[in-house]
């Protein structure tokens, strides 16, 4: 994962505003040269140090643009048009760091992180089988597959989803090298839930983790969906989509400090 000297070769140019960054980081996270994705991660650690992010409980929401044919090629996804999933960016701030996240993605029972699937969160680990290397960066890439039922008052649903992490070293010129996590996820079939008119179509999500704040990171998560509920509209879907991710948040952060404990 080293780049030493990469900075006195040309880097690799990624976007800086954050809603074309957003789906520039889920198309490159397959990137093979690790300097596109640092750049990218790079940039979007400076986007947030220029913005006021001072409570570690506040949640920032932000406008994102639609995904395209182009951003999604490379994984297998249902046969429907990417521009139609709603899209949903939010950033919080966390008292702890990413190699401490880590340890939360190594949890096989993700409920006590997942509000909105107490029932139902197992996450299986396929590339590496022990993914006990990836916390301390030993292995740069964990693949993983998730079985999981999701409850909320609008649906009650139950789907599988593939989601890969990878570390990636963040290159802004002004700094030292450091290093954060990015999640990518995706659906390869449509989910249709119990009650009638209800189903997630697709869905698409970014989650990164970047150093902040000296001990501390940044969580942005960017969330893309297309679903079907009961008939309501975008505005209700997006606030769903908001609000479940507000919870996992939460709920991640009270995990980690009862470990610290």
């Amino acid at each position: 994962m080293a780049l030493a000297g990469t900075a006195c070769a040309s880097l690799p140019e990624a976007p800086t505003e954050l809603s074309e960054l957003s789906s520039w980081l889920f198309q490159n996270f397959e990137a093979e040269d690790p300097a596109v994705l640092a750049v990218g991660m790079g940039n979007l650690q400076a986007f947030f140090e220029d913005r006021q992010l001072d409570d570690p409980l506040e949640d920032q929401a932000w406008e994102l643009t639609e995904l395209t044919d182009e951003h999604v090629a490379d994984v297998e996804h249902p046969d429907r048009t990417p521009e139609a999933a709603l899209p949903v960016g939010l950033v919080a701030l966390s008292n702890f760091s990413p190699s401490e996240h880590a340890q939360v993605i190594l949890l096989v029972d993700q409920t006590p992180v997942e509000p909105a699937s107490p029932d139902l969160y197992e996450r299986g680990f396929l590339e590496p089988t022990d993914p006990s290397c990836f916390p301390d960066r030993t292995c740069a890439t964990l693949r993983t597959d998730n079985h999981i039922r999701k409850e909320n008052f609008v649906m009650s649903i139950e789907y599988s989803k593939h989601k890969d992490y990878r570390w990636s070293e963040l290159l802004p010129e002004q700094r030292e090298t450091e290093h954060g996590i990015i999640g990518r996820s995706w659906f390869e079939d449509e989910a249709m839930g119990e009650q009638e008119a209800t189903a997630i179509h697709q869905s698409y999500s970014i989650d990164v983790i970047l150093p902040y704040g000296g001990d501390g990171s940044l969580r942005y998560v960017a969330l893309w969906t297309e679903a079907s509920m009961y008939g309501a509209g975008d505005d209700i879907i997006q606030a769903t989509m908001r609000d479940g991710l507000l919870d996992m948040l939460a709920a991640t952060e009270t995990w980690l400090g009862e470990q610290a404990r």
